[in-house]
C-alpha cells in the first residue's frame, strides 16, 4: 500500500494484467525499453501516478491500462506503439497534454473519455498524417484539443 515509485529494471519485457492497479500512493512509475506490453488494467485506478515515462521499445498497451489515473497531466506516447486500445486513459480527469508520434494508427473506443482537462495534443506527424488516423467514439476530448503538428 505505501508503494510511491517503480523504476523496473532492463530486462523486463511485460507487465501483467492488474499488476499496479489500485496503488494508492503511487505517483511514479518509469517503464524501460525492454517492455513491450503492458496488460489490461496494470495501472488502473492508481489516483496518485503523476509521472509516468513510457519508453520506445513498447508495442501494446492492454484496455484500460491507466484509467482513473486522475493525477495524471501530460503523456508521451513512444513511437513504438502504433494503436492506443480501448479506455487507456479514461477518466484521467486532469490530463492536460498528450504526445503522439506520427506511427499512430488508431485510437480505440473511449481512450480518452471523460478526459475534461485534455487541451493539447502534440502530434509529430503533419494534419494530413493526423486525419488518416482511425479514432474510435467517445474520444471527444481528444478530437477536440488544439492540435499542434510536427511537434
Amino acid at each position: 500500500d505505501s508503494l510511491t515509485k517503480i523504476v523496473l529494471h532492463e530486462g523486463v519485457t511485460k507487465i501483467g494484467e492488474g499488476a499496479f492497479s489500485c496503488c494508492d500512493y503511487l505517483d511514479t512509475a518509469v517503464i524501460p525499453g525492454t517492455v513491450t506490453e503492458i496488460g489490461d488494467y496494470a495501472f488502473a485506478s492508481c489516483v496518485k501516478l503523476a509521472n509516468v515515462i513510457l519508453c520506445d521499445g513498447l508495442t501494446d498497451l492492454g484496455l484500460r491500462t491507466f484509467s482513473g489515473c486522475t493525477s495524471l497531466t501530460d503523456i508521451v506516447i513512444p513511437e513504438s506503439i502504433t494503436t492506443l486500445r480501448g479506455a487507456n486513459f479514461e477518466g484521467c480527469v486532469n490530463l492536460k497534454s498528450i504526445t503522439l508520434s506520427l506511427n499512430i494508427e488508431a485510437v480505440g473506443y473511449g481512450t480518452f473519455g471523460d478526459c475534461v482537462n485534455l487541451q493539447d495534443v502534440y502530434y509529430t506527424g503533419t494534419e494530413e498524417q493526423w486525419n488518416a488516423i482511425t479514432i474510435g467514439s467517445s474520444n471527444t476530448q481528444l478530437t477536440s484539443a488544439t492540435i499542434h503538428y510536427g511537434e
